[in-house]
């Protein structure tokens, strides 16, 4: 098959097949500028050899182009590239790579786009075919490690964690080839800092070092954060921060700062990560738009965002979103859009759903990997909306990211467990997941735990959960974490008897709440609203006059309002209207599909039922065998 490849070059005039070779060097696809660059001769002159190799079959041209004002063009055959390349001299290679890559630089942003890995493959092969054929390297030596960086840091954003790995290892290759004042300055002019992006002043091979082996921490902690977690990869990244700092490579210190940021936030260390991330911000402050500023500005309106700070969360992710689009990095800005969907769902803007729902096909259109992200987000929102079917008939994808990371969440079984109301398989998923070091934090799981284990006789073990909440959550300072502990530790001191540190927990609650102007979560309404209705009416009517300020009411919220009416209704008298709220209730959370919840909204029911309805021994019939399935020894 080579042969009657090579024999059909060779029925070919000099300037056809000197294009054709020239092409095999661009690439796989190609496009007449590179190839004329490549050469060191026009377009015009490209252009009409392609079309007479595309009559002959050789190439062809494809309907539509990855790059700007360029036909694209492809070889009909991987093979017809294989020979060209071979045959063509190992001194001419260098500067076909060289050029080819020169036109890439200045035709386009390649920082930004997928001909990252491209630039990066065209640098790289110039130094290494001049190292084989007994050259000096050193002049490719600067910009191949800059475009290594460049398509490593990319590979990493998204997900590519293999691809960023093989970069990193010829970064590495490439390091002692450096001189130790030459800057990383691809031929356009633009200096580069060590990560591999444009920076304003002069950084040299000291910054590139360390820019390797701060995107090789970065691999580690990506590719298996439980172990980077546990090792000494932490300390090592902040000492990396301080050096990069000293080297004058601002943007590199503030990436790592941005990654410590990350590690606070996985952690739980909310206020560690503000603190990392406030400081990444301020070394970006005066530098140009790049990749790594705009992911830091992502990262910190994402966390705003996961603690209901809607002004500052859209405010940090506008900014992430608007350099996004600039650079062309979609990920990036599928990313923000889904921060910003999030962001106006929570704060009750009545488009935020569908801003999340237009962000997942944002996702999808583009196969992105953050469409496992979006997903997860929009299934979220349509729980909480009482959309239970809709959310399980959309599936989440499958992580790209391996390790711990992708394993599902044991905590979702268990809550799926305890909203089937099959309590001893709840426990038996929950024992052992909240023992783990990925349970620790999951304080829906832990909170509901104890006012379970409190209706099952377990008082020990059930303070011994509000207190072990309580703790986790102050010492993290995430609200949602506060405000889910609040409420599952109310409801558990209603039914161990003490009412007193019930309605405190439920006061600080509502004023904390309150304040943040947020949606009323199912994570812990349902629980608050249970635990007024059992502490009476001045509690009832408490919680009442607070969820009354929620910009927006959720499915999981108005269960608990109908709940919370029973309760007022029963204190005026009204007990056939306070039946008429517990019942409500009770069919709103099977609606969301909790049965627990139904269970216990229909306990509510059942005390004013029996002097106004009919229906009270079938009520009551429902809760007792509910009790005696799920082994309750405590009286609703």
């Amino acid at each position: 098959m080579n042969e009657v490849i090579e024999n059909r070059i060779d029925l070919l005039d000099g300037g056809e097949r000197s294009v054709l070779q020239a092409a095999a060097v661009v690439g796989p696809r190609f496009w007449p500028g590179a190839v004329a660059a490549a050469l060191g001769t026009s377009a015009d002159t490209v252009e009409r050899s392609l079309r007479t190799l595309s009559q002959r079959d050789l190439v062809r041209e494809q309907l539509d182009s990855s790059m700007a004002e360029e036909p694209e063009y492809r070889f009909r055959h991987a093979l017809v590239s294989d020979v060209c390349y071979e045959r063509l001299p190992l001194a001419e290679r260098i500067a076909r790579h060289t050029r080819t890559a020169d036109w890439l630089d200045a035709r386009v942003d390649s920082r930004g786009t997928e001909l990252a890995d491209v630039v990066a493959h065209h640098r790289f092969t110039a130094h290494e075919t001049a190292r084989a054929l007994g050259l000096d390297p050193r002049p490719y030596a600067a910009p191949a490690l800059a475009a290594l960086l460049h398509a490593g840091r990319r590979a990493a954003m998204l997900n590519a964690y293999d691809v960023a790995a093989v970069h990193v290892a010829r970064a590495n290759e490439l390091i002692g080839s450096v001189g130790p004042d030459e800057p990383l300055t691809p031929p356009n002019g633009t200096v580069l800092n060590g990560s591999g992006s444009p920076v304003p002043g002069h950084l040299s091979e000291a910054s590139a070092r360390l820019g390797v082996e701060l995107l090789a921490t970065e691999l580690a902690l990506y590719r298996d954060s439980a172990g980077f977690l546990a090792g000494t990869g932490p300390d090592r990244l902040a000492e990396l921060a301080a050096l990069l700092y000293r080297a004058r490579d601002h943007g590199g210190a503030a990436r790592a700062w941005t990654l410590l940021g990350q590690i606070a936030w996985l952690r739980g260390d909310r206020p560690g990560a503000l603190r990392c991330l406030d400081r990444a911000v301020e070394l970006f402050d005066s530098w140009p738009d790049t990749p790594e500023k705009a992911q830091t500005y992502a990262e910190l309106g994402r966390l705003h965002m996961l603690n209901y700070e809607h002004v500052p969360a859209l405010g940090a992710t506008q900014i992430a979103a608007e350099i996004a689009e600039r650079l062309g990095l979609v990920e990036l800005r599928a990313n923000a859009l889904i921060t910003i969907g999030m962001c106006r769902y929570q704060s009750g803007d009545p488009a935020g759903l569908s801003s999340l729902q237009e962000s997942l096909a944002f996702c999808q259109a583009h196969q992105l990997p953050s469409e496992r992200r979006a997903a997860q987000h929009v299934a979220d929102a349509l729980r909480e909306e009482g959309q239970r079917l809709r959310a399980h008939s959309a599936p989440v994808p499958a992580p790209v990211r391996a390790g711990p990371a992708a394993d599902p969440a044991p905590g979702d079984d268990a809550l799926a467990a305890l909203f089937e109301g099959d309590w001893d398989h709840f426990f038996a998923i929950a024992d052992s997941f909240l023992d783990s070091p990925t349970g620790e934090d999951d304080l829906r799981v832990r909170g509901a735990r104890g006012w379970m284990r409190a209706l099952r006789g377990d008082q020990a073990g059930a303070a011994q959960d509000v207190a072990q909440a309580l703790d986790i959550a102050r010492s993290r300072g995430f609200w949602r974490l506060t405000w889910t502990a609040l409420a599952h530790g109310a409801l558990c001191e209603t039914l161990l008897q003490r009412p007193d540190d019930a309605e405190r927990m439920l006061i600080e609650l509502a004023e904390t709440w309150r304040r943040m102007r947020t949606i009323a979560s199912g994570e812990w309404v349902a629980a608050a609203g249970h635990a007024a209705v059992r502490l009476g009416e001045d509690a009832a009517a408490a919680l009442r006059d607070a969820l009354g300020d929620a910009p927006h009411h959720t499915a999981w919220s108005r269960a608990a309002l109908s709940s919370l009416d029973g309760t007022l209704a029963a204190a005026r008298g009204d007990l056939a209207g306070a039946a008429r709220c517990h019942l409500t209730a009770a069919e709103r959370y099977a609606v969301v599909g909790s049965q627990t919840d139904r269970m216990l909204a229909l306990g509510g029911a059942v005390r004013v039922l029996s002097a106004v309805d009919a229906r009270s021994t079938a009520a009551k019939d429902e809760v007792a065998a509910f009790a005696g399935r799920n082994r309750i020894v405590s009286l609703f």
